[in-house]
């Protein structure tokens, strides 16, 4: 019997069982949301169906009929109360799926029906015996109640036993377990693990309890199409309108409950068939004509009815396997954030630990060749010194990287005097130029432009070192003019800078240009030994992807490239930042500087490199000793590393010191200079708040003089 219904014919159709088991669970959901709606159209329509025959049959006989339809809807409510009553019971919380629980359902049902089928019998015998005078019924219509409310009465007995033979089957197959061994099957109740079989046992349930029920709704409308049929023929009228109100409940039938095709047959079949049978019966060609089309209809609702059966299963399927490829997919994500997290989060804590001994050494070779040296050694000092600002270059390049794909990165964005970027990068990178034999030109510009001074700033390193690196004889060049834009929201023009590197170096072939800002993609150049990791214009494209300000590339092969970003120009104000602008004095001034480092091996470098520079230099290892050294000596520059020993920040050195300052009334003639190998956004933040300045380790002792130059030029002394 089970191979009749749907669930089995879903197990045929689909072979895994948990699939099928998510499908009769899904088919459920859909049915219980919509049979509300669909249990009370039923009733409205049976109540409109007695109201049509009350007032439709002739006067003498309509009140003697009445009982008969008033039994009727009645029995037609109750059956549409039991049904959802037991439906809603069947799918209570699996925690009360029990053997004995499933047992009283089907009880309750089996009950209900016995009771209406001795109704019928006991109703029949008293109208057979005339206790109401001329009010009579068909021995027929007593004959199809008590064959129907028979073959429902089977059923709900098959439908008990295909369940307990389920239960029986998963207690078997160890699938379904027992808390106890001793406890018997009519105690059967479920472990946690194992509730999904519960809630499978609660859907076939459900499904079992409202194929009987609507079996027996739509034998209950059969009744009531022969019920009608054999009272008066020539009541075409009301004829018509059962036949509409039948066939509308058939059809509202299609679209809530037709998930279920054997459910949907069993509800519209019984009635279908009688309209046919009788109309078929009758010695009329209309009505012969109509039973034809009764017939067609009958075949073509079953047709429909199984495709819409075998859509809806199709479409689940499709559903859960999306539902499933997305949670893969969502888990996957999951996964790479973690990665990408702990990657950021392993990169932020590393850096200061990567970039300290970068930094020492870089100072280091730097005091060194300050030294008195002959020839061969002064050599190998530079040998040092190329090697040290490559792995330099490269650490930076990876951090810079890891910052930017971490999406911390948030532009700030402000006036910039644009003519101090570029001088500080000539400065920068002419020592390089010139270690090649090459020039570095740039033409000086009076424009101030909208942007993140530090974005644009490593925007344009990465073109001038991509340039140099790839350019073998001849010069680079950096310049700045003038582009008009038009303005797409008021059609006027807005007055943009192009900012371009020129050379004349190696070039790109047509083919690679579209590949030269990706990540760690780097140019084949036989003659070329020292190609970095191929992530400066990739970190230069998402630089200008924040910033808004596409970067662009020409090119010809062997003869030289072109790289430039445009950039919207403004007006100077007072707060335009002055980046550099102490670059262009040439003033050395002797002041005393402290430094505080927990690194000895750092501490030791700083100090042997600014007083070889000329700077007086005190130092410390945290917040005690700096306050002691600021109290006695007044330095007029704190130079504090961020992250010192025991917990301790260069932002409480600071804190102290300025206090301190402002006590004794030097705050006026003291600039401080935090420096860090930690790219954390919040970091910039705090030292902007803190009106301090900063640089990022690892730091060149180019970079490092020129910041103090701009410092010193800040001191009112």
């Amino acid at each position: 019997m089970i191979l009749l219904d749907d669930i089995g014919g879903l197990n045929h159709l689909i072979e895994n069982q948990k699939t099928a088991e998510a499908i009769l669970s899904k088919q459920v959901r859909h049915v219980n949301q919509v049979l509300p709606y669909f249990l009370g159209g039923i009733l409205i329509t049976g109540f409109i169906f007695l109201v049509m025959m009350v007032f439709a049959l002739p006067t003498p006989t309509k009140l003697l009929y009445s009982p008969i339809h008033f039994t009727w809807v009645i029995y037609h409510s109750f059956t549409i109360i039991i049904c959802w009553y037991l439906w809603k019971k069947a799918l209570a919380d699996s925690t009360k799926i029990t053997h004995s629980y499933l047992k009283k359902i089907f009880f309750i049902l089996f009950t209900s029906l016995l009771s209406a089928n001795i109704f019928g019998l006991a109703f029949y015998i008293v109208l057979k015996n005339s206790v109401f005078g001329s009010l009579v019924i068909e021995p027929s219509l007593f004959y199809i109640w008590i064959i129907y409310h028979s073959l429902a009465l089977y059923l709900c007995y098959g439908s008990w036993k295909d369940i307990d033979k389920v239960i029986d089957e998963m207690q078997n197959g160890h699938s379904l377990s027992p808390i106890g061994e001793t406890l018997g099957a009519n105690n059967l109740h479920f472990r946690p693990e194992t509730n999904h079989q519960a809630d499978y046992l609660a859907s076939y349930t459900a499904y079992r309890v409202l194929f009987t029920c609507m079996m027996l709704l739509g034998c209950l409308w059969a009744i009531a199409v022969a019920k009608v049929l054999s009272t008066d023929i020539d009541l075409s009228v009301s004829l018509f309108v059962l036949i509409g109100l039948n066939f509308t409940i058939i059809s509202a039938a299609m679209s809530s409950i037709g998930i279920f095709r054997q459910v949907l047959n069993a509800f519209a079949i019984p009635s279908l068939l009688t309209w046919s049978t009788i109309f078929f019966y009758i010695n009329d060609y209309q009505l012969i004509v109509l039973s034809l089309v009764v017939i067609v209809f009958v075949l073509t609702h079953c047709y429909f009815a199984k495709n819409h059966w075998l859509n809806s299963i199709r479409t689940i399927e499709i559903y859960l396997e999306n539902t499933q490829l997305v949670s893969r997919l969502e888990s996957k994500s999951k996964q790479l954030q973690r990665v990408s997290a702990a990657k950021t989060q392993f990169l932020a804590a590393a850096s200061h630990d990567l970039r300290q001994p970068a930094h020492a050494l870089n100072l280091f070779i730097e005091t060194l060749s300050r030294t008195k040296l002959d020839d061969k050694q002064r050599s190998i000092v530079e040998y040092a010194k190329n090697a040290s600002q490559s792995s330099s270059d490269m650490l930076n390049s990876i951090l810079d990287y890891s910052h930017l794909e971490s999406g911390e990165m948030i532009p700030n964005i402000v006036a910039t005097d644009l003519d101090a970027i570029l001088q500080h990068l000539v400065d920068e990178f002419s020592a390089e130029a010139a270690l090649k034999g090459i020039s570095l030109h740039y033409k000086k510009t009076n424009l101030c432009v909208a942007t993140d001074p530090s974005m644009l700033s490593l925007i344009l390193r990465n073109f001038l070192s991509n340039a140099l690196r790839y350019t073998a004889k001849g010069g680079v060049l950096i310049g700045v003019r003038y582009v008009a834009e038009q303005n797409q929201i008021n059609k006027s023009d807005t007055r943009v800078c192009r900012i371009a590197v020129w050379d004349t170096g190696s070039g790109i072939k047509e083919e690679e240009i579209e590949g030269v800002f990706d990540s760690f993609h780097q140019l084949e150049r036989n003659n070329q030994t020292n190609q970095g990791l191929g992530l400066g214009l990739s970190i230069a494209k998402g630089l200008a992807k924040l910033l808004d300000t596409p970067i662009h590339v020409k090119s010809v092969f062997n003869r030289g490239s072109q790289f430039y970003i445009e950039v919207p120009t403004c007006k100077f104000n007072e707060e335009a930042d002055k980046v550099g602008e102490s670059f262009k004095t040439n003033k050395i001034s002797k002041v005393s500087i402290l430094v505080v480092e927990d690194d000895d091996t750092v501490l030791v470098s700083m100090k042997l490199l600014l007083e070889s520079w000329g700077y007086k230099v005190l130092s410390a290892h945290n917040v005690q000793e700096a306050s002691k050294q600021y109290r006695l000596h007044t330095p007029q520059l704190v130079i504090t590393d961020y992250q010192l020993a025991e917990l301790c920040t260069g932002v409480e050195v600071l804190t102290v010191i300025k206090s301190m300052a402002a006590l004794m009334g030097t705050d006026s003639s003291l600039q401080c200079l935090i420096l860090t190998g930690d790219t954390n956004p919040k970091i910039l933040k705090i030292a902007k708040n803190l009106e301090v300045a900063l640089l990022h380790k690892p730091i060149t002792p180019l970079s490092l003089r020129n910041k103090l130059k701009e410092l010193v030029s800040m001191l009112s002394v």
